[in-house]
């Protein structure tokens, strides 16, 4: 139908040999938002290459010219969102057009609210890679995290799952609305991932330089001398921590280290004769444990040794009854 009415102007035109219309009508033309509903977008047909011009609430905003067949398009982006009306008019020379019934098209200029809530318990640290999210924002908002997209319900609620990378995770979520305005929420979310295990050293000759390479966390566990009776010793244990270690458990006794992270401890055994390997457990904050052990040696006292020890207690048995006699 446009074309014909195009077609019937420049027919009249021609059969008339005038190029001045007496009089000119309403262009007919379709209207539209585009891009993120900023902008109008509107075509249609009109007088061969007669000016039309934009009204955006009874003020003149610009113009283009229609082509050769009549044909126009033209847009304009609005800096004010809300409600807004306009109108449009044809002009050929000294000859104009009424103007278009006023229309009214929805401008939405206005990004998302940067408000959004994170409801999950989002941990300091992890070993798990699939991070669960939940949180609320506006409602029908879109947010996208990494690589994700997830709409809001009616109430803005929203829920879902990321993918951590190894190591630092500082993640923007981005809010957009229908119309595709984005706002960005920057570091939104803050964790790490930490999947290797932390490194147990035992033994006088230890190194952390091992084929497994090396990791954040580390235990260096050693002991000292230590005397016993009747296969209960209480042993000095002495060693290091390294990173983020969260527990160091040695047989069924946690190890504690102070603020420089050395670990001297006496802890209570009952060993045997011989090699005797305690269970060692570590684990780091992240949730990460190494297994191991550590070797104490108990070897039995010389003959020589039995009689210095027997000669140490009879003489302090003789000083206890001296004392006693004193007293009485």
């Amino acid at each position: 139908m446009k074309k014909i009415f195009a077609f019937l102007i420049l027919l009249i035109s021609i059969l008339t040999g005038c190029n001045t219309p007496e009089s000119l009508s309403v262009p007919e033309f379709s209207y539209k938002a585009i891009n993120n509903c900023s902008t109008l977008e509107i075509e249609g047909i009109a007088y061969p290459k007669a000016n039309i011009a934009l009204l955006i609430e009874d003020v003149f905003v610009g113009s283009i010219n229609a082509d050769r067949d009549g044909k126009f398009y033209m847009t304009y982006r609005f800096q004010i969102g809300g409600e807004r009306e306009f109108q449009i008019k044809q002009i050929y020379k000294e000859v104009e057009s009424s103007l278009s019934e006023g229309k009214v098209v929805s401008i939405d200029v206005i990004p998302p609210n940067p408000v959004i809530t994170i409801n999950s318990n989002i941990p300091q640290i992890t070993n798990n890679p699939i991070l669960a999210i939940e949180g609320t924002t506006e409602p029908k908002n879109i947010v996208s995290v990494l690589e994700n997209r997830y709409v809001t319900d009616e109430t803005g609620y929203f829920k879902g799952e990321i993918t951590l990378k190894e190591g630092e995770n500082n993640i923007d979520v981005t809010l957009s609305d229908s119309c595709g305005n984005n706002t960005i929420v920057k570091n939104l979310i803050k964790t790490t991932l930490d999947t290797k295990k932390p490194i147990l050293g035992t033994g006088m000759f230890y190194t952390s330089s091992s084929s497994r390479g090396f990791t954040e966390e580390e235990v260096y566990l050693t002991y000292g001398t230590f005397q016993g009776y009747n296969n209960y010793y209480n042993i000095p244990i002495t060693g290091s921590v390294k990173g983020d270690i969260k527990s160091v458990l040695l047989g069924k006794t946690y190890l504690t280290w102070n603020t420089s992270n050395q670990i001297s401890q006496v802890v209570p055994m009952y060993l045997s004769m011989g090699t005797n390997n305690i269970n060692v457990l570590i684990e780091d904050l992240a949730g990460n444990k190494k297994e191991g052990y550590l070797s104490i040696s108990v070897k039995p006292l010389s003959s020589n040794n039995y009689s210095d020890d027997y000669e140490d207690l009879e003489s302090r048995i003789n000083d206890l009854e001296s004392e006693i006699d004193r007293l009485d």
